[in-house]
């Protein structure tokens, strides 16, 4: 049996992702626009109990219905 020689290995640059952009910026992600429109409506009086008995007759989750709006948006 012949002797094993070593192989040339090439080194090659790390995996690029399937889009070329560049991944967004913490800036970027936030919707400052609302924020703002947060701050200017906030009230400082209101507690969190009294916001979380205001919430809690509206049906199903707030995740479910951002959902829908989003996909609803889409077409």
């Amino acid at each position: 049996m012949a002797a094993m020689e070593p192989t040339a290995t090439r080194v090659t640059e790390p995996h690029e992702p399937a889009t070329s952009q560049a991944s967004p910026t913490l800036e970027e992600l936030l919707d400052l626009e609302f924020e703002a429109f947060c701050a200017r409506e906030a009230a400082e009086d209101v507690t969190l109990d009294e916001v979380l008995r205001a919430t809690a007759s509206i049906p199903g989750s707030m995740a479910r219905a951002v959902i829908e709006e989003e996909r609803a948006n889409r077409f």
